[in-house]
C-alpha cells in the first residue's frame, strides 16, 4: 500500500510525473466479503505496489534543485539583495 509521501509540501507523483492508481486486493478480502482498494504509483508505464528508495531519491533532488534555482535568482543566494 502506498502512502502520499510529500516533499516540500508537493506530492511524490506528481513530482516525478506519474499518477496514483487505485487497485483492487484480491488476496485480503474483507469480512464483509468485499475486496479492499490500495494505491499504486505509475509512472513511465511500470507500476510500484512499493516506492523505491531511487525514486524517493529523485523526487527529493528535483525538489532541491527548484529551491535552488529559485534562490539563487537573487544576490547572494539569499531572499534579501546584497
Amino acid at each position: 500500500m502506498i502512502i502520499h509521501i510529500l516533499i516540500n509540501g508537493k506530492a511524490l507523483e506528481n513530482l516525478l510525473g506519474g499518477k496514483l492508481v487505485k487497485r483492487q486486493c484480491a488476496s485480503y478480502p474483507s469480512a464483509d466479503g468485499e475486496t479492499k482498494e490500495y494505491n499504486t504509483l505509475e509512472l513511465d508505464g511500470t507500476v510500484y505496489e512499493i516506492i523505491p528508495a531511487a525514486l524517493i531519491i529523485r523526487a527529493g533532488l528535483l525538489t532541491a534543485s527548484e529551491l535552488f534555482a529559485a534562490k539563487s535568482s537573487m544576490p547572494c543566494g539569499t531572499e534579501t539583495p546584497c
